[in-house]
């Protein structure tokens, strides 16, 4: 006699559980990336700012030195850093304080009572929908975040070697 094998079932489908976790895990990156972001920008605000208040204290102690002139070559560089730290200071403070709409899902009360009695996979699928429209506009709100991060670093880069320029032609 043969012995025939019962055929495995069919894997039952997914209810909507694992992709539900992806989306969310979407939505959670870019909320982390946008606090990042945020931070980052948080932190050019306090470096330009302690800086700019170390180059006003290094012109205040050298200025004040009897029969000492600050030689003319520094002026333009000890201008450009100070301008170079404010702008640095705006992008990051905008970028870190400035509110950007991130965009969110409505539900009106006709659509609740609509949707409340339809199994609870429908309703996963109408969750799911609406965090997918709205993943894609928090990414392109964050990059715009990145750009200005990047910018504001960049910009705070170029003021601290203007002012260590300045500096060495000081102590020339």
């Amino acid at each position: 006699m043969r012995s025939f094998k019962k055929p495995a079932p069919a894997p039952a489908p997914d209810d909507g559980t694992i992709y539900a976790a992806f989306i969310k895990s979407l939505q959670d990156h870019e909320q982390d990336r946008k606090s990042v972001l945020e931070a980052k920008a948080t932190a050019v605000v306090t470096t330009s700012g302690t800086l700019v208040t170390l180059l006003f204290g290094l012109v205040a102690a050298v200025t004040a030195a009897t029969n000492f002139k600050l030689p003319e070559v520094s002026h333009g560089w000890l201008i450009a850093a100070v301008i170079l730290f404010v702008i640095a200071t705006g992008l990051g403070v905008a970028t870190a304080n400035i509110p950007v709409p991130y965009g969110e899902a409505t539900f009106q009360a006709n659509q609740l009572k609509e949707a409340w009695g339809q199994p609870a996979g429908a309703a996963r699928l109408n969750v799911a929908e609406a965090q997918l429209q709205l993943i894609p506009i928090a990414a392109r709100k964050n990059d715009l975040k990145a750009k200005l991060v990047m910018l504001a670093t960049s910009t705070e880069l170029l003021a601290l070697g203007a002012l260590a320029i300045a500096v060495i032609l000081i102590l020339l």
